[in-house]
């Protein structure tokens, strides 16, 4: 037969005032044998005790009414945190503690201790702005109060790059266009490099050939002719100009030029003219010292016969 221990109002009396999150109070020189229930005095309608659970009775409702109200705003310049006692936490004299910030990976990234408990110090509400690091992830803000209860929430948080900032801003300027690399004069055979620039990414477009998302171009000239240029930007601006190319001439020509300058002691300016070039020059000194020659050879020929003359007189 089991042993019921019926235990008084006073006994009870001293449990009641245990915290409400104690799953089990243990009671000093009290032993209870053959039941694991207590009884305080209350009998059925058979006169069998009534057995009640000691501990936490707090349904789930009660203990989501006891739990702090938090409020997340986002300002542009940070959250700004709103944290509250509920009316069921402060009329049980519970006190908000702290609010801790973690990332996904439970990592600490904000933490503010709002009252001390060693202090005596209570606080039933507060507000704060959080800076949260500038890395897209999702951070859990989470309120803890004196008696243990806690509000978390999720927010998930991608910084504004400069780049997305930029591009809410309207571009109707239409991109400018330079370009350089071509000589004063080159041999009609060879080819140099025309370098065309933007100011900004384009799709650059010459003679139906196009480079994408760039803001140069290198194209090869083979011949004279006029070019037509084209540059859009990320926006859809267009600008276009055209490049007008007459400085291939022949080699017989370039040759001219080099005796030409030569007795004026100027060297032209003749661009990338390659190997035809230093042909050209060659056979151009080639050519002036064969008539600097003959001149020599005339003037002393004409010089004997003159001689010649006198002395027959």
């Amino acid at each position: 037969m089991h042993k019921k221990t019926i235990l008084m109002a006073g006994i009870f009396g001293m449990l009641a005032t245990t915290s409400v999150y104690a799953e089990e109070f243990p009671i000093e020189g009290v032993t209870i044998e053959g039941s694991t229930e207590i009884a305080i005095g209350e009998v059925d309608e058979n006169g069998n005790p009534i057995p009640i659970t000691i501990g936490n009775t707090l349904t789930e409702e009660e203990k989501e009414q006891r739990k702090p109200v938090l409020s997340i705003e986002e300002t542009g310049e940070g959250y700004f945190v709103t944290v509250e006692l509920s009316e069921a936490g402060e009329n049980n004299g519970d006190a908000l503690v702290d609010l801790t910030v973690t990332d996904s990976g439970g990592n600490e990234v904000y933490f503010e201790k709002v009252a001390s408990i060693e202090d005596g110090v209570s606080t039933t509400g507060f507000t704060s702005t959080v800076f949260l690091p500038e890395i897209e992830d999702t951070y859990t803000f989470t309120v803890r109060t004196s008696q243990g209860y806690v509000r978390e929430q999720e927010i998930h948080y991608a910084p504004k790059s400069v780049s997305s900032e930029e591009s809410t801003v309207q571009d109707n300027e239409a991109p400018v266009i330079t370009y350089s690399g071509i000589p004063e004069q080159a041999v009609l055979g060879e080819s140099y490099e025309l370098l065309i620039k933007t100011n900004e990414l384009c799709d650059i477009t010459i003679n139906g050939m196009t480079v994408y998302n760039a803001t140069e171009y290198a194209y090869t000239i083979y011949a004279n002719n006029e070019y037509d240029i084209t540059a859009t930007d990320m926006s859809g601006n267009t600008s276009r100009t055209t490049v007008t190319v007459d400085t291939f001439v022949p080699v017989e020509q370039v040759s001219q030029n080099i005796v030409q300058a030569a007795e004026q002691n100027v060297l032209p300016q003749t661009g990338t003219t390659g190997f035809a070039i230093l042909v050209a020059g060659a056979s151009a000194i080639c050519v002036a010292g064969g008539i600097l020659l003959f001149r020599k050879k005339k003037e002393y020929e004409v010089h004997i016969s003159t001689d010649r003359e006198e002395q027959d007189e």
